[in-house]
């Protein structure tokens, strides 16, 4: 039963990542289709602004870190199951964007522009050139390889996350 449980979660874990890494596609486009954008959403003062976005991006940043960190996932792996541990990652990553969506303070004006060879560089292809690409390690084929891993993890009672 534990490792139904352990690959449902896992499932969970990385349907959330992936709708969360489509958030972010939107948030960061400043699509539209979202309210709250980089660009878009309650405005503040500069000051207040300056230090929610910062805080904001820091915590993700500490969250990622920390919990990448072998020390930590030898600590948590007592508390959490190994074959579960990867999915509980990749779980508080999202959530800890989604905080970040939800609380971002847009600022006013241009922040910072680019232009002409510097643009073309910064931003990489025209959109006609996308089609070309090949995305690695993103979207569908993440979702897919944590699904495979922790259902490998269940069958063989070990954990491969490192491999991630």
């Amino acid at each position: 039963m534990a490792r139904v449980v352990t690959v449902i979660f896992s499932a969970f874990s990385y349907a959330v990542f992936f709708a969360t890494f489509l958030y972010l596609i939107a948030f960061v486009g400043n699509i539209p289709l979202i309210g709250v954008t980089v660009d878009r959403g309650p405005y503040g003062s500069l000051p207040a602004a300056l230090t929610i976005n910062v805080a904001l991006i820091a915590l993700f940043g500490i969250q990622h870190s920390v919990m990448a960190r072998q020390g930590f996932k030898q600590a948590w792996t007592r508390i959490v199951p190994k074959q579960a541990e990867r999915s509980v990652y990749v779980l508080a990553a999202s959530v800890t964007l989604l905080i970040m969506f939800a609380f971002w303070r847009p600022i006013a004006g241009t922040v910072w522009s680019v232009e002409g060879i510097a643009a073309y560089l910064l931003w990489g292809l025209p959109p006609s050139d996308l089609p070309r690409l090949r995305l690695s390690k993103s979207g569908p084929s993440r979702l897919r390889e944590g699904l495979e891993v922790s259902s490998d993890c269940v069958q063989n009672g070990d954990a491969r996350r490192d491999t991630l």
